[in-house]
């Protein structure tokens, strides 16, 4: 499958969200959390959204990005990276001292072992969606949000939306946050997250779910929560889909993985991109596993 051929790059979407800096350790052997790991350190540009955007890019589209950068630092690398790798970039704020970063380990197989993260606070963000957010939502097929966020730049995001005529895509990163944002959840037009996240939020033990198993509960927990079109990512199994009238599970493509940081990003861009270019949530999917494959088994630039 050709995933360009099932895009339409002329879509306007907005990318709401984080900026980090990655810095992430591959350790030489198995990884011993109390002890000393030798091995090495790569830097990279990070965040959900900055991830999304750049993805999306990938894609041939142009997205808005909407988000804060540093004003020394690594944020004006970042901002030129994205600028060169075509995103729109003029609604990203300067501030001194406000990227966030998040520290990992990888195991040789490329997953994670252990994390800590300093979170961005994207409150400054509201003035931009007052001043600036009817310029930004015009016209827009599409808007992909970070559910974490601060709740006032949600709210802002759901109103502009609503007065735009125009669906809110969303990928829930922190499920416990998210939760707090349930009512807006509600009303995107397709939530994704993983099976971890989609237990807590239908409190159910997901870990021995099959995938027809953990379908019917996808369904279950939607028509209790009002949800209206949803994806559960289950790493190597795939993902289970459910919403505009389909139901599934997709198979994950089977690859050399060296590193699976990014690729649920990967994999939200692909299934929004999808959508929004009006092609069916599981051909949506399937774009979404093929972009996520590539993620998982590329290392061709420390600054992704």
């Amino acid at each position: 499958m050709e995933i360009k051929n099932l895009i339409d790059p002329a879509r306007k979407i907005v990318v709401i969200g984080t900026v980090f800096m990655d810095i992430k350790g591959y350790p030489e052997g198995a990884f011993n959390p109390v002890g000393r790991n030798v091995g090495r350190i790569e830097y990279k540009y990070g965040g959900v959204a900055r991830n999304v955007a750049d993805d999306l890019a990938g894609l041939g589209i142009r997205p808005f990005f909407v988000s804060m950068i540093d004003e020394d630092g690594p944020g004006g690398a970042i901002l030129d990276h994205l600028v060169e790798a075509g995103v729109n970039s003029e609604y990203v704020l300067r501030r001194p001292d406000c990227i966030g970063t998040w520290m990992v380990i990888l195991n040789p197989q490329g997953d994670v072992c252990a994390n800590l993260s300093r979170r961005q606070d994207l409150l400054p963000l509201h003035e931009v969606l007052e001043c600036k957010g009817d310029e930004i939502f015009q016209n827009a097929d599409g808007v992909l949000l970070e559910m974490d966020v601060e709740e006032r730049i949600v709210e802002d995001v759901f109103h502009l939306a609503q007065k735009h005529h125009t669906r809110v895509y969303g990928v829930i990163s922190n499920i416990n946050i998210a939760l707090e944002r349930m009512p807006y959840i509600r009303r995107t037009g397709c939530v994704i997250c993983n099976r971890q996240e989609a237990g807590v939020m239908f409190g159910h033990d997901t870990g021995d779910l099959s995938a027809p198993e953990l379908l019917q509960l996808l369904k279950k927990g939607m028509t209790e929560t009002g949800i209206q079109a949803m994806v559960i990512t289950m790493d190597k199994d795939g993902a289970v889909y459910a919403g505009y009238g389909e139901g599934g599970h997709c198979k994950a493509e089977q690859v050399t993985v060296v590193d699976s940081t990014g690729a649920g990003d990967a994999f939200f861009a692909g299934v929004c991109a999808g959508l929004i270019s009006n092609v069916p949530l599981s051909q949506a999917c399937r774009i979404g596993t093929g972009m996520a494959a590539k993620v998982i088994q590329s290392r061709e630039n420390v600054y992704r």
